[in-house]
């Protein structure tokens, strides 16, 4: 999205890209192989949910919107069996097509799926692609999506009222509502917010967790979905992502693992994704006053493992 500043034009182009990779259910490829457009569907539940933020993004911010009057085709194929994680093949592109906005509209829609504690149903993974266990009987949840769809909805619901569809806008803002009071009322721990709810209801990211008791995305998004939360919040969160006994701060403390999902085969704290210390520092230099911010970057810095914890993981 960064693009919008620089090249606006291929930022637009990319959009419609992505767009065409979606198919009716609001679903998308999880990633293809071009030319021939081959790729994977799967169950993982964020994906397709960046799709009306970027298009939102590039409308609010270039002031192209002829992009929404754009026409782009849906893709067809076989629908992935519940019981599989992924289906690879190649899909064929509709007759008809829809609007931008319109797929966007479907995105959203399809997001809002919800489990028992009125969280995101997580799928076969989320943002981490690392969390593909937490929901094997397809009833697991994602408070970190929560945070991201509230996100989506409002910055959606904005685009909305301004293409003339007051409407939808008005479903965005009510379903985001009702998603914080979920959030509010499940998503919080006590000191910090959860990361997950298996199937069987139980948490991660709790302080009752003996691995990833805490994890960073969700603090971040906590903040970077524009939600409101005091400052002592964050030194708890903090406290525990600046352990420098450690080789290197990872996206989730104490790190896992147990092969819960398979970025437990991966070094501590490195999880699927090792950039969660860079994740934390954006929102923590945004809660803390300006003299602060070294301090935060710096402490929050990747540092290489130590020869002996590298061997003791080989």
């Amino acid at each position: 999205m960064a693009l919008v500043h620089a090249e606006p034009g291929r930022m637009r182009e990319h959009l419609l890209v992505c767009a065409s990779r979606q198919f009716r259910g609001g679903d998308v490829q999880h990633w293809w192989h071009p030319p021939s457009g081959r790729g994977v569907r799967t169950h993982c539940s964020d994906d397709y949910l960046w799709l009306p933020p970027a298009v939102c993004c590039n409308v609010m911010s270039s002031g192209d919107t002829g992009l929404l009057d754009e026409s782009v085709h849906f893709l067809e194929g076989r629908p992935i069996n519940p019981e599989d994680d992924s289906c690879y093949d190649l899909a064929s592109r509709s007759a008809d097509g829809a609007s931008p906005y319109q797929h966007c509209v479907r995105a959203i829609r399809r997001g809002l799926r919800f489990g028992e504690h009125g969280v995101p149903l997580i799928g076969s993974g989320d943002w981490n692609d690392g969390m593909n266990r937490v929901a094997t009987g397809g009833k697991g949840e994602s408070v970190w999506l929560g945070f991201f769809l509230c996100e989506v909805l409002r910055q959606f619901a904005e685009l909305a009222h301004a293409q003339g569809d007051p409407s939808f806008a008005e479903f965005c803002l009510g379903e985001g509502a009702r998603l914080r009071q979920s959030i509010e009322r499940y998503g919080w721990d006590g000191e910090w917010h959860r990361r997950v709810y298996f199937d069987d209801g139980t948490p991660l990211g709790s302080a009752g967790n003996a691995e990833c008791r805490i994890d960073s995305i969700s603090q971040s998004w906590s903040v970077l979905s524009t939600w409101r939360h005091s400052r002592p919040r964050w030194r708890a969160e903090f406290r525990h992502f600046s352990d420098f006994t450690a080789a290197c701060p990872g996206s989730s403390a104490p790190p896992s693992s147990r092969n819960r999902r398979y970025a437990a085969r991966n070094l501590p704290g490195q999880g699927s994704v090792p950039d969660g210390p860079r994740r934390l520092a954006r929102p923590l230099s945004q809660r803390l006053p300006y003299a602060g911010h070294a301090a935060v970057f710096d402490s929050v810095k990747l540092r290489p493992a130590s020869d002996d914890r590298v061997g003791r993981f080989r």
